[in-house]
């Protein structure tokens, strides 16, 4: 649409005065413009061709490591160490945990000072379910897994890979049996004695989703919800359910020694006798006062660990089972999110979310 040209105030008028000295500033601030768009161009062409020699003489330059050159113009990604950690497992000196894309195996013969002493990198991450016995690591991430062999622990190697239809919630590991808990279905039982061959070999059906196994002897316990359902596994393709331990928040994770169950709530801990194994029975609950909700506990002694994705570390003592003592954090160790954790020895291994194995 064109406009009607714009009319401009008389010669007579007041404004003529006005409107003049305007048009003059426009044009005298275009003309400056102009100029410095010049200069600008003319500098930076000097500059391409000036010698690097010119361009840093007077300065001082930082000190650059023997061997290396002081400038990078081209960056490639050449290896990886760090990330997302994730399940963490250990036998003997030897640690395996999950850290971004890849299974780092890491030397932990002198706690105090670790270090990687293999890796292995593939197209399942071990980062969310891990489980190890003898010479056998299974890991999960989403709907696939992986089973290798750890005879030699430095130098994993594949043995069998798989996917299932749905999502895996928990992995377990027990007398030549790896169970398989998926989000919904049944948890499927296979038989890992003769690897590479894999097989089916039975399946029962939680009253809902597992997401953890704990076994001890011929008993497995297995968290669902706010339930611990018992089994005997005497045939370990063929558990025989036995009963089951109810608890008032909802249970992640479990862990036993000398004849007690440790459980994991999203409020706190609660402790089972198990003079009878297939029926545990209620000792104790203690609320544990933390910001987030809790999913993982280790034990040794007679103190328990407990944290969880947005928690501070805790520390109580279980001793006596009967009454429970919440110690209290653990003091500079608050701002990341735990992912796993494991006691050994002495020594308590932690997987953050962000911040790698502490």
């Amino acid at each position: 649409i064109r406009r009607p040209p714009r009319s401009t105030p008389s010669n007579s008028s007041a404004a003529s005065d006005v409107y003049k000295r305007q048009m003059l500033h426009q044009q005298k601030e275009r003309r400056t413009m102009r100029v410095r768009s010049v200069i600008l161009c003319l500098v930076s062409l000097a500059l391409m061709w000036l010698p690097s020699s010119a361009l840093t003489q007077g300065q001082t330059s930082a000190p650059v490591r023997p061997g290396m050159s002081a400038h990078s113009p081209n960056v490639e990604l050449v290896g990886q160490i760090g990330g997302i950690t994730a399940a963490v497992a250990v036998r003997g000196s030897y640690a395996y945990i999950g850290v971004g894309p890849r299974l780092a195996i890491l030397d932990i013969s002198d706690p105090a000072n670790i270090w990687i002493a293999g890796e292995w990198f593939g197209s399942v991450p071990f980062r969310y379910h891990m489980a190890l016995e003898d010479d056998i690591l299974a890991g999960s991430y989403g709907q696939d897994f992986l089973i290798m062999d750890a005879s030699d622990p430095t130098h994993l190697s594949v043995e069998y890979g798989g996917s299932e239809f749905t999502d895996i919630s928990a992995v377990g590991l027990h007398n030549d049996a790896m169970y398989l808990a998926l989000e919904s279905g049944p948890v499927r039982i296979y038989d890992v004695s003769d690897l590479p061959s894999l097989t089916v070999s039975g399946s029962f059906n939680p009253p809902s989703k597992a997401v953890d196994f704990t076994f001890r002897g011929t008993c497995m316990y297995v968290a669902t919800g706010t339930t611990l359902e018992t089994y005997s596994v005497s045939d370990p393709f063929s558990p025989t359910h036995h009963g089951i331990f109810s608890t008032m928040w909802k249970l992640l994770e479990s862990t036993v020694q000398d004849g007690y169950m440790y459980l994991v709530e999203e409020d706190g801990i609660e402790i089972c006798d198990l003079s009878n194994p297939l029926g545990p029975a209620y000792v104790a609950h203690l609320p544990i006062p933390v910001s987030g909700l809790l999913h993982d506990i280790a034990v040794e002694g007679q103190y328990a660990y407990l944290s969880g994705a947005a928690s501070v570390p805790y520390v109580c003592n279980i001793w006596p089972p009967d009454s429970p003592d919440p110690s209290g954090p653990i003091h500079g160790d608050d701002l990341y999110g735990t992912a796993d954790l494991l006691v050994e020895d002495g020594y308590l291994y932690r997987s953050t979310v962000y911040m790698g194995l502490r």
